[in-house]
């Protein structure tokens, strides 16, 4: 699934790299929708078929998962920023 030289979950989600948290679920939610292996479960479709929609489920859920974790490190970051490093004890 992570192709090292190939994988990019902004391009296989179909955004571009500014795109925000948003944008990102949406465009998730809509991939998962279309290459989701239940919604074909019942169709008579050649192995080949059914194995790239499974794939590509793999791949659209790897690239989602990549970018939450990157979202969350981001969001954890900029939490730490905004604590105070050091306070110190007031004086009397």
């Amino acid at each position: 699934l992570r192709d090292l030289d190939g994988f990019d979950p902004y391009t296989i989600l179909g955004l571009d790299r500014a795109a925000g948290w948003d944008e990102t679920r949406a465009a998730y939610h809509k991939l998962a929708k279309v290459y989701h292996p239940d919604r074909y479960a019942t169709a008579e479709l050649p192995e080949e078929v059914k194995t790239y929609l499974s794939a590509m489920a793999r791949r659209i859920n790897a690239a989602y998962a990549a970018l939450e974790s990157m979202h969350a490190q981001r969001k954890q970051t900029a939490q730490l920023r905004q604590e105070p490093i050091y306070t110190s004890l007031a004086r009397r």
